[in-house]
């Protein structure tokens, strides 16, 4: 989990990155970072980046093969990072970002059978097998990276190299993803989700997943920093939540309503509100809670000039929301 968190730096911000990074030049680039513009969560990954280099389990720790890549034509969010611990490697990759077109990708997984993030992945993931042939490898990732660790490793071509898998909290996939190929890696796969779970119950319920007891309520416990731990293991959970399973299973409902178009419909229709309503990423509180305040100014004029057919899909799923969360 320590090093699913660690995808998520944006690493070319502070350092120089080169083809390798060691402990030395981390702690001098994150020395003079100015860290004024994260929110809460970034900064406390710097934290935790700052104890693993300086402790005595991790020394001699190398972090290699950065990329990042956020295209917004493509609806790309993606970013991955591995990590080199004598001779065990560790691909990780990192899940939304807080961008829009993070976002938006997200929201495409509930129809598309990869979205461009988990093609990126697979060819990051093969790359770096083949730049270390003789490492054995485990695989991480939380919330989409924990999405884009369970793909990238079903379409690895050395997919025998990876010893396992391990997700936190990440959204499933549609029926025909389960194949044979995922059948070969499936031992492989730990899974672990919060006992408010919603994203890691998304599209459907995992398979042997680990339920974990967090300090936090419903969607905040999709923050892994939330998580129990009891001296070496998570403190873990019998079930998960009854108001949590109540969202997810309204959500899944609505979701298995609608086929791929329509789903890709509402959605389109969603993100051209948001792009009129001039939503941007999200990055400090105080910059969020100003956007809001914009958004709720310009709704009633900018949901005027929405299409009667986007209105309509829009106003059908929120009923059925309604409708499918009353009856659960």
């Amino acid at each position: 989990m320590i090093f699913a968190s660690l995808s998520y730096p944006h690493y070319h911000q502070f350092l120089n990155v080169r083809k390798t990074i060691t402990s030395k030049q981390f702690l001098k680039g994150i020395k003079g970072y100015d860290q004024s513009e994260l929110n809460n969560r970034r900064k406390q990954y710097l934290v935790l980046l700052d104890r693993v280099f300086k402790s005595s389990r991790y020394k001699g720790l190398k972090i290699l093969h950065y990329k990042t890549n956020n295209d917004p034509d493509s609806l790309k969010q993606f970013q991955a990072v591995t990590f080199l611990i004598k001779d065990l490697l560790i691909i990780s990759f990192a899940g939304t970002d807080g961008t829009v077109v993070g976002f938006k990708e997200d929201l495409n997984m509930a129809f598309l059978d990869a979205t461009p993030g988990e093609v990126e992945a697979v060819s990051y993931i093969n790359d770096v097998i083949k730049k270390h042939p003789y490492k054995k490898i485990i695989v991480v990732g939380h919330s989409k990276g924990g999405r884009l660790a369970i793909t990238a490793s079903k379409n690895a071509k050395k997919a025998d190299k990876i010893q396992n898998i391990y997700s936190f909290d990440a959204p499933n996939y549609q029926k025909s993803f389960y194949d044979d190929n995922y059948e070969k890696i499936l031992i492989k796969i730990k899974r672990y989700a919060p006992e408010e779970s919603i994203v890691g119950r998304l599209i459907n319920e995992p398979i042997n997943c680990k339920i974990v007891k967090s300090d936090r309520r419903l969607i905040m416990q999709h923050d892994t920093l939330s998580w129990e731990i009891i001296d070496n293991h998570f403190a873990y959970a019998d079930n998960y939540s009854k108001r949590s399973s109540r969202i997810v299973g309204s959500l899944n409902s609505v979701i298995d309503k609608y086929d791929q178009e329509t789903l890709k419909h509402i959605i389109d229709v969603l993100f051209d509100l948001a792009d009129r309503l001039e939503v941007k990423d999200f990055t400090t509180k105080e910059n969020n809670l100003l956007m809001l305040k914009d958004i709720i100014e310009k709704l009633p004029l900018e949901w005027k000039k929405t299409p009667k057919e986007g209105k309509k899909a829009i106003r059908n799923l929120l009923f059925s929301l309604i409708v499918d969360f009353i009856r659960e």
